[in-house]
């Protein structure tokens, strides 16, 4: 377009030497000049202008949805709120008319993944957990894809459909609660069930694991420091006139207790017993 506009320049400045040089020609040759000058003018001015308006056509849609606000909260205009939503490292905006002549109006916002990704797996599992996780083939984007339709009163709209992409797969097409959660500036529910679908099973595996290893070193400490406390030390296990019945730990370990029970009969012999009793830790 630049080319083009500097050749007519040029053109039209060759015809006015032309026209400067030839003023005593006669009046019908002059006539000519000046009549191929004017539609060259007309040209020159009326390209860039055409543009012009086709431009300003194109943006009209979306100043009308930027500027104007939605149900879901009418102190911020739809522009400040997804513009300046936290999560988006960068957003755009196009606009088009579809094959039945809709004026849609399209917003794409971009959330890195990685950052997203690190903060969930925080926000539910320890730093042990997540050391431990594999690394997943994970798109460096989160694409949050909008669209609004603007009414044939060029004055209205209304958002028409959403979706929240990861992987290439759509992951939440709720626009209600995608917009709500980007108007209070806190991160799409439906990417953490994304995020979830990727992770969690594995994590929770890890977390088990973890959490075992850690339960079996309590007992352990537990046995030791608790040993004394109950090896060779006799219990009356019930009494009464009869007789009683005395108990008595012989042995244990990180998994049984080696228990001696004897009964004391006034007119019996003491009857010894041994047994084992399996230790439990509850988890």
């Amino acid at each position: 377009m630049g080319k083009f506009l500097d050749m007519l320049k040029s053109e039209y400045a060759q015809l006015v030497q032309v026209v400067n040089a030839n003023v005593k020609m006669k009046d019908k040759s002059l006539q000519l000049l000046q009549n191929k000058l004017f539609i060259l003018i007309c040209l020159v001015v009326a390209i860039p202008l055409s543009f012009i308006a086709v431009g300003s056509s194109g943006g009209h849609w979306i100043r009308i949805v930027k500027s104007g606000t939605l149900n879901i909260d009418g102190s911020t205009t739809v522009g400040n709120a997804l513009d300046n939503y936290k999560y988006f490292r960068s957003t755009s905006w196009k606009e088009f008319e579809d094959q039945q002549r809709r004026r849609v109006v399209e917003f794409n916002g971009k959330i890195d993944s990685k950052s997203t990704i690190k903060q969930w797996l925080q926000s539910r599992y320890s730093g042990d957990v997540i050391s431990k996780l594999n690394s997943k083939d994970v798109s460096s984007d989160i694409d949050v894809n909008l669209q609004f339709l603007v009414n044939t009163d060029s004055e209205t709209f209304k958002l028409a459909y959403s979706e929240v992409v990861l992987n290439g797969k759509i992951i939440g097409r709720d626009a209600s609660h995608i917009i709500d959660d980007i108007y209070k500036n806190k991160l799409i529910n439906d990417i953490g069930f994304g995020v979830g679908s990727i992770y969690s099973d594995e994590a929770n595996k890890i977390a088990g694991d973890i959490a075992s290893k850690k339960l079996e070193e309590a007992k352990k400490k537990y046995l030791i420091d608790n040993r004394s406390k109950f090896v060779g030390k006799y219990r009356d296990a019930a009494s009464g006139e009869a007789g009683k019945c005395q108990l008595v730990v012989k042995d244990m370990n990180d998994s049984f207790v080696k228990i001696e029970l004897t009964i004391k009969d006034t007119d019996k012999k003491p009857e010894t017993y041994e047994g084992f009793a399996k230790i439990g830790f509850a988890k």
